[in-house]
């Protein structure tokens, strides 16, 4: 079964792609909320509103690898991290969107 629209990616075909998420606190699910891009071996680049959730939580987890989250068929390879820092640009404000 493939995307809806569209066709299924290949392995390792969007490696630099990663899955932003936050831990649920009262079950451990986690929420894939962001995406990503990974440009450097430990530095992944996303927008700058994804620094907070709704609830003004900062995620704590990073997925790569992973070509349907919503699926363990793929896992194997797939790689998760937990968020060391995030750091935001110097003149972004979450009201105004500019420097995201």
């Amino acid at each position: 079964v493939g995307p809806p629209h569209g066709t299924a990616a290949r392995f390792r075909e969007f490696a630099h792609m990663a899955a932003i998420g936050w831990t649920g606190p009262a079950n451990g699910t986690i929420q894939w909320q962001c995406g990503g891009s990974l440009i450097w071996d430990n530095f992944v680049l996303t927008a700058a509103h994804c620094a907070v959730d709704s609830r003004s939580r900062a995620p704590d987890v990073v997925r790569l690898g992973d070509l349907d989250l919503f699926t363990a068929a793929d896992d194997e390879h797939a790689q998760q991290f937990g968020i060391v820092a995030i750091v935001r640009h110097p003149e972004h404000r979450f009201a105004a969107r500019y420097h995201d």
